[in-house]
């Protein structure tokens, strides 16, 4: 049995998709390991989209950049864990 993904399937999403900025609103979301290069980009990309992001990470201080990266470009204030 072939478990490899049809990247041409109908129901994938259109190379010219974009979300709408406020798809997220009202919405919280955990980023767990929020200080390394994925979370951190996951949990600016959330806030971006309007949610409200709870950082967690092993050292609290690494997350400390993220907060501020997310406060400082307006978006709704995080919580770290």
């Amino acid at each position: 049995m072939n478990n490899t993904a049809n990247l041409d399937d109908s129901r994938s999403m259109p190379a010219d998709f974009h979300p709408a900025a406020d798809c997220l609103k009202d919405r919280v979301i955990l980023v767990t390991g929020a200080s390394g290069s994925i979370g951190r980009v996951a949990a600016l990309s959330f806030a971006k989209h309007g949610a409200t992001v709870i950082l967690h990470g092993r050292k609290t201080a690494r997350l400390d950049p993220v907060y501020d990266a997310i406060e400082a470009a307006g978006f709704a204030q995080p919580a770290n864990l």
